[in-house]
């Protein structure tokens, strides 16, 4: 796994309340030669700083996006769809939304979330980046729902006082290590909404560390092929079953780290190595 060394910020936690906005729209019609960067600079030169934009995405775009201003919405096309090839940075705006899109293989990570960013993702699917699909760092805050992550060397990283929701529905798979990480005073919640989450690896599902938390239910865990370790617990990290959670594989607790296990299923072991502790349900002595 890797362990990222980033400047840290502060959390800033979902649900928080919404200002109405005014509305623009515009459609980018990739076949045609439009741009996304092309209508992100129109929107910048327009006079009405007070309107949020709605950027509808038709065929597919080879660029890297970044979306820096609070109101963005980036969706794909109803009928027709939208695709990416390419990555998406949200840069410190807030109320950013990315609906019904395709994000194919970015040379680094697929949809980079940072700088306070607050973003919500829906109906998407990102996939075959050369680091992390989904990428979330420095105090910022995504939900998902959904949302199908595949490839990619991690499917999702949590990092530097970061936080994702997993509201229902959305399903990782496929990556070179785990399918979810999170690290330095971060935490990350599945199966929030009422639709099952999903996660499969064949080396490592999920691993938490560093002062995080995972927090899981309604949820399938599965560690295949090759795979050892389902849920890699280390560092100070605690991992925490509510409901509902099935795990296959078995589930590592390092020294300082600590489980807690109510309403699921293991096939697989409970690990815990000396100085782990368990804080009530099922967990290390």
């Amino acid at each position: 796994m890797k362990t990222l060394k980033l400047m840290g910020a502060g959390l800033i936690l979902a649900g928080s309340a919404l200002v109405a906005h005014s509305a623009a729209a515009v459609t980018v019609n990739c076949a045609a030669g439009q741009t996304i960067a092309g209508a992100l600079a129109a929107a910048d030169n327009d006079d009405d700083d007070d309107l949020d934009e709605t950027i509808t995405v038709k065929g597919t775009c080879v660029e890297d996006v970044t979306l820096a201003a609070d109101g963005l919405a980036l969706k794909g096309h109803d009928r027709l769809g939208g695709r990416i090839e390419g990555s998406i940075t949200v840069d410190g705006a807030r109320r950013v939304s990315i609906e019904n899109l395709e994000v194919a293989g970015s040379a680094a990570a697929g949809i980079l979330v940072t700088n306070g960013a607050v973003v919500a993702i829906a109906g998407s699917s990102v996939s075959d980046s050369a680091d992390e699909n989904i990428l979330v760092i420095q105090g910022s805050n995504a939900v998902l729902t959904g949302t199908e992550i595949s490839g990619g060397f991690n499917g999702i990283v949590v990092a530097r006082n970061s936080a994702v929701w997993l509201k229902g529905g959305n399903s990782v798979s496929g990556s070179i290590e785990e399918a979810v990480f999170v690290q330095q005073s971060s935490s990350f919640r599945a199966g929030v909404g009422a639709a099952r989450d999903g996660f499969a690896a064949s080396t490592g599902v999920m691993a938490v560390k560093e002062v995080s938390s995972l927090d899981v239910r309604n949820a399938d865990i599965t560690c295949e092929a090759a795979c050892i370790v389902a849920v890699d617990v280390s560092g100070g990290g605690t991992f925490r079953t509510r409901s509902d959670v099935k795990i296959t594989g078995n589930v590592v607790v390092g020294a300082g780290s600590g489980v807690r296990l109510q309403g699921f299923t293991l096939s697989g072991d409970l690990v815990c190595n000396p100085g782990a502790y368990g804080f009530g349900g099922v967990g290390c002595p």
